[in-house]
């Protein structure tokens, strides 16, 4: 358990683990993030860094949307810690005291509301892409049902998958290979002007936070 792992690391590890959460963010992706850490912090393999780090940003969400103080916040987490029953937990007065300290400490931090406000700003649209993928097939021409087909044409689907006020949809498109050729030439050029603008951006001093 997440919780159990801050509560377990030593007074050195912890203070390396939030040092980490000092430093200017690079990237707000959490995976990477982790990886990042994982290097600087002893005491934590990087899949139990994960789940930390994991933990933290979704802490820190349930906290901005409770609009709650940091004293108050943690002070609720732990009864609610209590109220789990989970032995790994078990506090006494003065572990619980160190506890709450070290969760303030690490939610109360630039990274995660820089973090916060870039998620917010990238999701802010009508419609977020999920995911996507083309369905390929032939599709066989007949003269005459019962007789060998005169010939055939490569046709292409492909399917696009979105959120849209929190619901999931998706819709399909024809294609043929012109079109795939069109939607790679597009792609390629997202991809450099994309890159051109991460060079603005190095120009500028301003790390690309989305970057790996």
């Amino acid at each position: 358990m997440a919780l159990a792992k801050i509560r377990e690391l030593s007074d050195e590890a912890f203070a390396k683990l939030e040092a980490v959460f000092r430093l200017p963010p690079t990237t707000l992706t959490p995976s990477q993030f982790a990886s990042n850490a994982s290097k600087r912090v002893p005491g934590l393999a990087r899949d139990e860094l994960q789940k930390v780090v994991d933990m933290l940003f979704s802490l820190y969400i349930v906290r901005a949307d409770a609009d709650a103080p940091l004293s108050v916040f943690t002070s609720d987490l732990l009864k609610a810690i209590d109220s789990s029953g989970r032995k790994e937990l078990v506090f006494s007065a003065k572990a619980r005291s160190k506890f709450q300290a070290r969760l303030a400490s690490l939610l109360d931090n630039e990274v995660l509301r820089v973090a916060l406000k870039a998620l917010a700003l990238r999701a802010e649209h009508a419609k977020t892409f999920c995911e996507c993928r083309i369905i390929s097939d032939i599709r066989p021409i007949f003269a005459k049902p019962q007789e060998r087909p005169l010939g055939a044409v490569i046709t292409h689907t492909l399917k696009i998958a979105f959120h849209q006020q929190g619901e999931h949809s998706e819709f399909y498109v024809a294609m043929d290979s012109d079109d795939l050729a069109n939607l790679k030439r597009a792609i390629d050029r997202a991809q450099s002007k994309a890159d051109a603008l991460r060079g603005v951006l190095a120009e500028a001093g301003i790390p690309d936070l989305y970057l790996k």
